[in-house]
């Protein structure tokens, strides 16, 4: 993915100089493959030559040191001044000097600045409260300034601070710390598939790939030298800009390494990749040698891009050279190497694996990169087998021998193709247009804007790079990109970046980012007093008197706010068709909102809801009492199904969230089918899912309201810290909570998150016997999946040490994880499953529901229970299974610990939060969702960066680690900014001016259909329109073609309830020759039966005469003997007539379940039933009956199912009609965008004053005016009569209903 790393301290030197670098292992340094003799680091640069070192031979280590100290490696002089700054032992606490000052000046009458005397040691001391206020108890002050100020006011440091600590802090006070940047090492890797052929290829195979690979790493070092290559000269600053001076070349070396880290002990994976190590410095034009790329900064910029080019490189190489092909992977982008096996390459992906779980599912490619520099830094040793021998050994048992390894290379890399043309002449895979490459990286799901408004011409780049199987050269990628830049409707250019000395300065955004920017503008402002969802004043008090009354008891009587009353009175009367509520959090929104929705659905109305996730929905129905679906999901309705027709008010919770592309899809559709929109939120929580900005900007153009009071937090200081926050205070609001002991700083991540979990461990005991009430009400929170993972398993960990619970049972997660569940354990639902869809009598089972396990069971999975609010107050609990497969797909984790993210809109009594990787917009809800009391936990090394680390030295005290961590992670979260709109920015462009003699007649744009359409955005619109009439045309013929296919079906020789019918009788048939051999082995029962009680009294017959004497027998014609003999022949035959019933008995009963199953095997059978349930037979009659019964039926359904397909085909046929006739509107509507910009392309060659105004004009009709709201402009389609028949020529419809089902 090519990332930058600063390398300030001389031990980051040493450890790139070292071949193994953390990657390779140094016993095994040379592997079997690597080219004899020669060394993985290599000199790189065009720089090189001034110091008489030549690029590609094996680097000095001293010289190298030498480099990035600066210096001259031949005479060891200074040709870069390294940054220096005072020793922090040569310095004091400058809070006990500035407290001393300040005491004895008031003690004396005058201010600080009287009582100093002179100007610079006021405005010295005036820096020094600064630093306190930044930085707290650890800004510290040098001894020097201390004793100017302490002799000025008569004070003696002896005496401040005791005799040793001045000693010690005079000892030191002329001697400085290097804090300067030395270099930066841009790594450089390539995808898993060609590491893997790589690994396993022969030597002389492995070896011209490891050249072809450094070839192509020169490559792209070449082109960032021509970009980054240069020093600064002149002042920087103070309104004034310092000038770019060209150099000779960058200065550095390469560290190939073949493998990443060990893992487990064994050896690293095939791992192919460059360290490109520059130092900072190079001999400019002039005959400087100065620091380069803006401080380095122009590195970092370019690594992503240069990794892009590298590797587009190395693909044409290896395609020419080796036959080599590539397949884009669908899920990550990546060319892959074809005929790599999919099995092997995930293999060997352990590392990539460790470095995901150490950066958390989910991300950032920032958060991957700082992940692998950091454990890419730490030792571990590896097995004996060298890395060649278990590549292989592992590759065998995956493709099921050598044999098999070596064929998959050879497929991988079959050599060249002779008859094929060069790729520079042509031959080779096709490289995609500029159209297509256009399409693909301004993908709205995925492209350079999905979830960024604005991007940089190296973001375009690379992105383009990405998209190309192979790179003839950087030139012909600079090249391409200009064309594909040129592909109309898609870029917009903004302003250049105001860093005159870079290049590529240019920046660019959508078409889409624009449209979607100007419908939440024009909505909103042509929405105002439209009177829509509209009631009295009277109406609307009668409301609020209602909700008092149904909220208030005896004992505690609810009464709304003013601030309250005043929101619920403008959402219900000021009638606005767009309206929005800032509120903070625990202002109580939800109420606010249940308020609303009584007085309107008072008046007739419909209130619907939407939020960004399904829980957040579930919680706006529960709580509010809104039917409420995702965002997502009335997006696809407002696309192809029913939409908001039928929908008085529309109340999108969170707004602050939703994607300004998905908001303005809403707003658009709602103003078509005139509903209320109100949106709800805070900008300061949670950013939004994709772009933002709209609903802050929604708010500022309807002048909604604000809720700022907190009801939230019961302690006067977190109140007061959050509204400090709220008012751009981040480090205040944070010394403000670490002062009230709510921040705790430890040295590191370790320590942090187990002081979390002892916090946790010891908060949890309030809830001992109530598991819902812990889910609820405590909260233990980070940023990152990763490290909330680790918090669950310890918590986890400390209950099963401590006997709560169990370690439950084990199961596979997707991956190759484990996890466990035992009865007690607390969960949390991962993914949506709307069960009620499949089954009414089922319960949804919801992403964001959290839950206690009531039982585990290893065929059903786990049950869990959760309970949920109810708008009249209380709850109600429900319960569900999660089966093993659930659990396998992670639909099931535990809920100890929780995402920030996942934590929108609760509200506990404490909340534990880990502010590491934490922006802003994240920290500011983790620290407002508990009423009592919010702890935030902070590892110190990792906020604190290596210069200041310098400056201020070890920690001194507990104190002053958390005084460094408050001010480190205040500086990280000042840097954040929140969402902006780009047509700001595009409206600041300034238009050029031509004064001509004379201007023609021209109808004014007020009175124009598209005139008010500001320029960036009619062709953008026009495309916009096109797409509309392409998928209304694509849609028309799906339907046609659905619609016919259904015809056929009617047109077959067997229709489709014909085909029903045979079906059902051969299904009914089967079951009635199971249950005719039911009745024949009953009928053999039954004479069995009878056979065996004529024989049984047949044998009671001749027990009763074996007792008569010997005498009776001999006169009855028998003997004793042969009664016996009778007896046992008869008793024989019994058993055998009872064993024959028994036998058809059986036998009848399972033919009768055979036939059951038969009919409750058939997929349709319901329908043959009447009211859809069957009712198991219990004999043979009830069989036979309900057969005929279900026979009956048979030809009743077949004939509907005809009707029904009949009825599909019309309604088929109409679709596509509604869909031909919105399309030819949306092609009516895009020919007169075109020919609305024509016009102005005329009016700017030939009237270029008045196309000058008219921008001006339409700029300012947009904005605000003095203090009121939007100027309204003319819009012939804005009338409420007119958009009842006519849709918007300005947006997408939903241009049919949702296809019928057939």
């Amino acid at each position: 993915m090519g990332y930058a790393t600063p390398i300030y301290a001389p031990e980051q030197v040493d450890y790139r100089l070292v071949e193994d670098c953390g990657c390779d292992r140094s016993e095994d340094a040379q592997i079997e493959y690597r080219l004899a003799g020669e060394s993985t680091l290599r000199w790189i640069g065009g720089g090189l030559a001034e110091l008489d070192l030549v690029a590609g031979e094996r680097v000095d280590p001293e010289a190298a040191h030498a480099l990035m100290d600066g210096r001259d490696w031949r005479t060891g002089e200074q040709l870069v001044a390294r940054k220096k700054a005072l020793d922090p032992r040569g310095k004091v606490s400058a809070s006990v000097l500035v407290d001393a000052l300040s005491e004895a000046a008031a003690a004396s009458g005058n201010t600080v600045s009287e009582y100093l005397g002179r100007p610079a040691l006021a405005k010295r001391f005036v820096r020094a409260e600064r630093g306190i206020l930044r930085d707290g108890e650890s800004h510290l002050l040098p001894l020097a300034d201390a004793e100017r100020l302490a002799v000025a006011a008569g004070l003696d440091l002896d005496e401040l601070y005791g005799a040793e600590t001045v000693a010690e802090a005079r000892r030191w006070m002329r001697h400085h710390v290097d804090v300067g940047l030395r270099g930066v090492d841009i790594t450089l890797d390539l995808p898993k598939s060609i590491s893997a052929a790589y690994g396993l290829a022969g030597a002389e195979l492995a070896g011209r790939i490891e050249e072809d690979w450094l070839a192509s790493v020169t490559e792209a070092v070449h082109a960032l030298e021509e970009w980054a290559a240069y020093g600064m000269a002149g002042h920087h600053g103070d309104g004034r800009q310092a000038e770019r001076v060209e150099t000779s070349g960058l200065i550095g070396w390469t560290t190939l390494h073949r493998s990443a880290r060990p893992v487990d002990g064994s050896p690293g994976d095939p791992h192919l990749h460059v360290h490109v190590n520059i130092a900072h410095m190079a001999k400019c034009v002039d005959g400087k040698w100065r620091t380069i790329a803006g401080g380095g900064e122009d590195l970092h910029r370019y690594a992503h891009l240069i990794n892009e080019i590298a590797e587009g490189r190395l693909r044409a190489r290896l395609t020419e050279a080796h036959g080599a092909r590539f397949e884009r992977s669908a899920t990550t982008g990546a060319w892959e190497l074809a005929g790599v096996d999919e099995g092997v390459r995930e293999a060997f992906s352990r590392r990539h694996q460790q470095v995901l779980d150490l950066a958390g599912e989910g991300a950032s490619r920032e958060q991957q990169k700082a992940a692998a520099r950091k454990s890419a830094e730490t030792k571990e040793e590896a097995g004996p087998d060298t890395p060649r021998e278990a590549w292989r050994t592992r590759a065998a048992a995956e493709l099921g021998g050598e044999a098999a390894v070596d064929a998959m290379v050879a497929a991988a890399l079959p050599g060249p193709v002779g008859t094929e043309l060069p790729l520079s002449a042509g031959g080779g895979p096709r490289i995609p247009g500029p159209a297509e490459v256009a399409a693909q990286i301004w993908d709205a799901e995925h492209g350079l804007t999905a979830s960024r408004k604005t991007v940089s011409h190296t973001h375009v780049m690379a992105a383009v790079a990405k998209t190309l199987p192979y790179l003839l050269s950087a030139q012909h990628l600079s090249a391409l990109t200009d064309e594909v830049l040129a592909v109309g409707g898609h870029a917009v250019r903004l302003a250049d970046s105001n860093r005159g000395h870079h290049a590529h300065r240019q920046r660019y955004t959508h078409t889409m980012v624009v449209a979607a920017e100007q419908a939440v503008i024009e909505c909103a402002s042509a929405g105002l007093d439209r009177q829509l969802a509209q009631l009295t004043a009277e109406a609307a008090e009668m409301t609020l008197a209602s909700v008092e009354v149904a909220n208030s008891t005896d004992e505690r009587p609810f009464v709304f706010s003013a601030e309250q009353r005043a929101v619920v009175m403008r959402l219900l009367t000021a009638g606005h068709a767009v309206d929005a509520v800032i509120g903070v959090a625990g202002a109580g929104k939800t109420t606010l909102m249940l308020a609303a929705r009584t007085g309107w659905e008072a008046a007739g109305l419909r209130v619907v809801g939407a939020s960004t996730a399904a829980v957040a929905a579930a919680n706006l129905a529960a709580e509010a009492g809104i039917e409420s679906q995702t965002i997502a999901a009335w997006t696809r309705e407002v696309s192809g199904g029913r939409g908001l027709h039928g929908v008085g008010v529309l109340v999108i919770d969170e707004a602050a969230m939703v994607d300004d592309r998905a908001l303005a899809a809403l707003l658009r559709h709602a103003a078509d089918t005139g509903t209320k929109v109100v949106a709800v939120g805070d900008p300061m929580q949670l950013r939004a899912v994709g772009i933002g900005g709209g609903f802050a900007r929604i708010h500022r153009l309807v002048e909604g309201l604000e809720l700022t009071e907190n009801r939230r937090q019961r302690d006067i200081e977190e109140r007061a810290a959050l509204q400090d926050w709220r008012r751009g205070g981040r480090t205040s609001a944070l010394a403000a909570f670490a002062a009230h002991g709510r921040v705790h700083a430890e040295d590191t991540a370790t320590e942090a998150l187990t002081a979390m979990l002892g916090a946790w461990n010891e908060a949890r005991t309030r809830w001992a016997s109530d598991p819902h009430g812990q889910v609820s009400d405590l909260l233990l929170l980070a940023a990152r999946r990763a490290d909330v993972a680790t918090l669950n398993a310890g918590a986890r960990a400390a209950l099963v040490a401590a006997g709560e619970l169990e370690a439950g049972r084990t199961y596979a997660v997707a991956g190759g994880g484990r996890i466990q569940f035992a009865v007690g354990d607390l969960v949390h639902i991962r993914r949506n499953d709307y069960r009620s869809r499949r089954d009414e009598s089922a319960v949804d089972v919801l992403n964001g529901f959290r839950g206690v396990v009531l039982d585990v069971d290893a065929r059903q999975g786990v049950l869990v229970q959760w309970r949920r609010p109810q708008p009249t107050g209380g709850f109600v609990m429900s319960e569900a299974w999660m089966s093993a497969r659930d659990i396998a797909e992670g639909r099931l984790t535990h809920a100890y610990a929780m995402t920030i993210g996942s934590a929108q809109g609760l509200t506990a009594e404490v909340a534990i939060a880990y502010g590491l990787h934490a922006d802003s917009h994240s920290l500011y809800p983790a620290m407002s969702r508990a009423r009592q009391e919010s702890h935030l936990y902070l590892p110190l090394d990792e906020l604190e960066d290596h210069p200041t680390r310098s400056v201020l030295g070890p920690v001194r005290t507990d104190a002053d680690r958390l005084d460094r961590a408050v001010a480190a992670y205040g500086r990280i979260l000042q840097a954040d900014v929140g969402d902006t709109m780009v047509t700001d920015e595009l409206a600041g462009i300034p238009a050029a001016r031509t004064v001509v003699k004379e201007e023609p007649a021209c109808t004014p744009w007020q009175q124009r259909p598209y005139g008010h359409l500001a320029a960036q955005h009619l062709a953008a619109r026009a495309v916009e329109e096109s797409a509309a009439a392409q998928r209304a045309e694509h849609l028309a013929a799906e339907h046609e073609r659905q619609a016919q296919d259904q015809q056929n079906r009617l047109d077959a020789p067997v229709t489709p309830g014909g085909a029903f019918a045979a079906e059902a009788y051969e299904v009914l048939s089967r079951a009635g020759g199971w249950t005719y051999r039911a009745r024949e082995e009953a009928a053999r029962h039954e004479a069995a039966q009878r056979h065996a009680d004529s024989l049984r009294r047949i044998i009671d017959r001749i027990e009763q005469s074996a007792g008569k004497g010997r005498i009776a027998l001999r006169l009855a014609g028998t003997s004793r003997k042969e009664t016996a003999a009778l007896s046992a022949q008869h008793q024989q035959q019994y058993a055998a007539v009872v064993e024959e019933a028994q036998r058809a008995s059986r036998a009848s009963a399972q033919a009768l379940r055979e036939g059951w199953q038969v009919l409750t095997g058939y997929a349709h059978v319901s329908l043959l039933v009447s009211g859809g349930n069957l009712i198991p037979a219990r004999d043979v009659p009830a069989m036979e009956t309900l057969l005929e019964t279900l026979q009956q039926r048979v030809p009743v359904l077949a004939a509907r199912l005809d009707t029904r397909v009949a009825e599909d085909v019309q309604q088929l046929r109409g679709s596509a009609a509604a869909h031909r006739t919105a399309a030819a509107r949306h092609r009516a509507h895009a020919a007169e965008m075109q020919q609305e910009n024509a016009l102005r392309e005329e009016m700017q060659a030939a009237a270029p004053i008045r196309h000058a105004r008219e921008i001006d004009e339409r700029a300012t009709a947009v904005r605000p005016q003095g203090g009121g709201l939007a100027q309204t402009v003319h819009n012939p389609l804005s009338s409420p009569q007119q958009r009842q028949t006519t849709d918007r020529p300005d947006g997408l419809l939903g241009y049919g209903s949702r296809p019928p089902r057939v």
